[in-house]
């Protein structure tokens, strides 16, 4: 299946915003089952890459755009056994967290579900890129959910003072990040 690569991070995010779409008539069960079966599907879908890499490292490029002349300006996936490992576990992970979620969260709406499934997502997407900026783009997006979900609670004030602390200190990390890449992009080759 040549779009193998792509569908663990497409189809969480694809369900992601029907639930959004649907939060207002959709019920919290309904939100749960879909949710958990999405993130069972990701896992079985990183699973299945990890036995495809067995072979060595697959390479994907989205949108059909592939390396001319030794410049590639496409965004490409290289899943080897390492990152296809991870993002199995991210997905199993995923799962176990939405389960528990079940009986400990009172009153959620798809919301939450919707920004558990984007997470998997960036998280999957972070496991499979194939390049520095890449990797960069999706843990900003990983990073967006995770604030969100750490201050999901909106009437409590700790929550939001965490979620603010959170995302000021992942902030500075995620510059020093981006610094970095533009440090190794930038400095001559010995």
């Amino acid at each position: 299946m040549d779009a193998l690569p792509a569908l663990p991070v497409a189809v969480p995010l694809l369900v992601a915003a029907a639930l959004v779409a649907l939060a207002p008539v959709i019920r919290r069960q309904v939100a749960d089952a879909v949710a958990v079966v999405t993130a069972a599907a990701v896992a079985t879908l990183c699973a299945a890459l990890l036995v495809q890499t067995a072979g060595g490292p697959v390479v994907y490029w989205f949108g059909g755009w592939r390396p001319r002349d030794g410049i590639a300006l496409g965004v490409a996936f290289t899943v080897d056994p390492v990152g296809a490992a991870f993002a199995t576990l991210a997905g199993v992970l995923a799962v176990a967290a939405l389960v528990y979620s079940w009986r400990i969260f009172d009153a959620v709406s798809p919301l939450y579900h919707a920004l558990m499934l984007v997470f998997l997502a960036a998280i999957v997407g972070f496991c499979l890129s194939g390049d520095l900026f890449n990797m960069f783009v999706f843990y900003e997006l990983l990073s967006v959910a995770a604030y969100a979900l750490a201050g999901y609670h909106t009437e409590d004030p700790g929550s939001l003072r965490g979620a603010l602390n959170f995302a000021m200190t992942n902030s500075v990390g995620a510059f020093l990040v981006l610094a970095g890449i533009a440090c190794s992009t930038a400095a001559p080759a010995p």
